[in-house]
């Protein structure tokens, strides 16, 4: 044993690895030098007095009735024991942790910085100062926290309980700090004795994830019973939806979190009071006394609120309407439960991943692809009759000799013929390929479209006399359209298989060109969902079909014969009007998938377009079989230009609408195309086809095959 009768005055640390270190006079230590006992040693204050810097170790500390104060700025541990019936106090701005099993009796004070309670001190009682701070998963004796205190049970290991064996005591002021996570774990104080709340702060640390109404966290037991509630809640929270509360009942303090109510009209006022008693009369000339006045009646209660609604945050008409629906599925509903606990940016997120938007977007790329076809036969019934053949002319050289005398000839001179054609019968195809991009309105999200596929046909040329050349033909063909709405993170694939009657007909100048088709379709879409707190995935495949109707009306003038000094090889020009009409049905459907799948139901969509436009053609030169071909056009859509979906989630008791991207109301029209006749059979072609509009854009291109026979 070692004892210290007088004052030290070295700076460094002092270490007591075994025996027994005792005080024999008040602070015989500097106070702020660093204190470390070791597993053999023991710091023996005698009833004196000692403050020192660090703290730390593992032996036993014996107060006697001393004081003992500890802390400086550096975070240390000591896990051995302190007993007697003297005092702890902890200053300094950093942390002591404390987890051996102490067993001293007097008061211990956290006058600042923070003391760690991981294993007892539960003779004590404990008192938390302005600034200070008290946590762990410890046990203490009483504890107070006192105006600007924080107890936090959890700021070691999240999820964790401090235990009082006696009473506790929150002051104005106080803060009762605690972890919380949407599974029903969160920081806990139990007291043996009863708790006595004068106000202060509950503040909520939650975890993220799914909150809802179901769920309720214990933060504070005391067995004794509760007097008093906590002055107000703070969390970290940014509910839409959910507002946190403190629920109180004899022995505990609950969080949970009800849906925010939208305050309700007020309430009718009750009747007005009784009418006063009246005066006594006065004496003649005298006034008599006034009545008592009635009492006033109360004013009405305010009728109770109503759960705000989930499409009260949300910013389209897609997103209000996926969100009303969402919130009829109701609590206990896997997507209710997991929306009613987002923030406003979490929830629009969830909507719009929800919606099923692809399925209506879809439309869009179903009337996008029909074009192709129809351009196809349109192409078609622009042909020209007669195929221009390689080294064959327009004229011939001729004389009229009718009643020369023999042996007299004039010269030979050109003569203009016209040749009956050769070929009655002809089989073409074209294949074409288009990318396509459907700006979003603000509502749905961007379509982009990627369409391949080609069309065949087979046609005869006759002469009807006064009706004019007719071209009769029947034609099929396939298209393939892989979709994507990136910004719904959704994909999918269009697919149509097609067959058509067209005709045209050439009267003079005036040029008549119609068909008609039906389309047997297939949609399939992949949507993965994703938004905070929840991951599904759904898709879907389903028939559909689509039926046109189009034609066109043309005039075309021959630039070559009112020009003839120009050059112009077969020059021509058509003004043209053409109109269509589409109905695409889609059928209904059942994702499969989670808890997020949908039901479509079936719907019909019709839209009709007229197209003002000019058409030119020209042989480039005279020696080669090469002709250009130009369009420029005007396309204008009627009828509704937005595509719907009405969904359902599956389970779910109310359907909603959900609109697509779109189809432009008036479009720019651009084509340009050069034909070869490899022979009197056979003629390729290559071209090119735009549309643009206000927010859609396509470029097609193109390649056909002509043969005739």
């Amino acid at each position: 044993m070692t004892i210290l009768n007088g004052a030290t005055s070295y700076s460094g640390g002092t270490f007591v690895d075994a025996g027994v270190l005792r005080l024999g006079i008040d602070n015989a230590l500097i106070a702020t030098g660093a204190l470390t006992i070791n597993a053999a040693g023991t710091f023996d204050l005698a009833g004196h007095k000692q403050t020192v810097g660090d703290f730390s170790g593992s032996g036993s500390v014996q107060l006697g009735s001393g004081s003992f104060t500890v802390g400086s700025g550096n975070d240390t541990a000591f896990s051995g024991t302190v007993s007697g019936a003297g005092t702890l106090t902890k200053q300094g701005s950093r942390m002591l942790t404390l987890s051996g099993a102490s067993t001293y009796t007097g008061a211990t004070t956290v006058a600042a910085g923070t003391l760690a309670v991981e294993g007892s001190i539960g003779n004590s009682a404990v008192t938390v100062g302005n600034g200070a701070k008290l946590g762990g998963r410890g046990t203490v004796g009483s504890l107070a926290a006192q105006s600007g205190a924080t107890i936090a049970p959890g700021m070691l290991s999240p999820f964790t309980t401090l235990n009082a064996a006696g009473n506790v005591g929150f002051a104005p002021g106080s803060t009762f700090l605690v972890n919380v996570n949407p599974g029903g774990q969160s920081d806990k104080l139990v007291a043996g004795g009863a708790a006595t709340l004068a106000g202060g702060t509950v503040q909520v640390l939650a975890a993220n994830g799914a909150y809802t109404p179901l769920i309720r966290h214990t933060l504070l037991t005391a067995n004794g019973g509760i007097s008093g509630t906590f002055a107000q809640l703070a969390t970290n929270t940014n509910f839409a939806f959910l507002t946190p509360v403190l629920i109180y009942d004899a022995k505990d303090v609950f969080l949970g979190f009800t849906q925010t109510l939208v305050p309700g009209p007020p309430g009718s006022p009750t009747p007005p009071g009784t009418p006063g008693t009246p005066g006594t009369p006065g004496t003649p000339g005298t006034p008599g006394t006034p009545g008592t006045p009635g009492t006033p009646g109360a004013p009405g209660a305010p009728t109770s609120g109503t759960p705000i609604a989930f499409s009260s945050v949300a910013l389209t008409r897609n997103q209000a309407a996926t969100a009303n629906a969402a919130q009829a599925l109701g609590l206990g509903s896997p997507i209710f439960d997991v929306v009613v606990g987002q923030s406003v940016a979490g929830a629009r997120q969830a909507f719009d991943a929800l919606s099923g938007e692809i399925h209506a977007s879809a439309v869009t790329a179903a009337v996008e692809d029909s074009r192709l076809p129809r351009e196809a036969i349109l192409d078609r019934l622009h042909q020209p009759l007669d195929t221009p053949l390689l080294g064959v002319t327009s004229t011939m050289s001729a004389i009229y000799a009718a009643d020369l005398p023999s042996g007299k000839h004039p010269g030979l001179a050109p003569v203009a013929v016209s040749l009956a054609s050769p070929h009655s019968f002809g089989l073409w195809g074209q294949g074409f390929g288009d990318l396509g991009r459907v700006s979003g309105d603000g509502n749905a999200a961007s379509l982009e479209r990627r369409t391949g596929g080609f069309v065949l046909g087979a046609d005869t040329v006759m002469q009807a006399g006064w009706s004019g050349v007719w071209r009769l033909g029947v034609a099929g063909g396939y298209t393939h359209d892989d979709i994507k709405v990136n910004q719904r993170a959704s994909s999918g694939a269009f697919e149509s298989a097609f067959g058509a009657l067209y005709g045209g007909a050439s009267l003079g100048a005036w040029q008549l060109r119609s068909g008609v088709s039906y389309a047997a379709n297939r949609t399939a879409t992949q949507r993965p969902i994703a938004f905070p707190n929840f991951t599904d995935g759904a898709s879907a495949s389903y028939g559909g079909s689509t039926f046109q109707a189009f034609g066109e009306l043309g005039y075309r003038i021959e630039l070559a014969g009112l020009a003839p000094g120009l050059g112009l090889n077969g020059a021509k020009l058509e003004p043209f009007i053409g109109a269509a009409a589409l109905r695409i049905h889609q059928n209904g459907f059942s994702e499969g998938g989670g808890a997020a799948a949908l039901t479509g139901f079936g719907r019909d969509h019709d839209l009709a377009t007229t197209t003002l436009g000019l058409r030119a053609e020209t042989m480039i030169g005279t020696s080669l079989p090469l002709t250009a071909r130009f369009l420029l056009g005007w396309r204008h859509a009627y009828g509704s230009v937005t595509p719907s979906a009405l969904l359902a989630f599956q389970g779910g008791s109310q359907a909603f609408d959900i609109s697509g991207v779109p189809i432009d109301r008036d479009t720019f029209l651009a084509e340009a195309g050069l034909d070869y006749a490899l022979s009197s059979f056979v003629r390729l072609g290559a071209s090119y086809s735009g549309q643009f509009g206000q927010r859609a854009t396509a470029n097609a291109f193109k390649g056909n095959l002509d043969v005739s026979f």
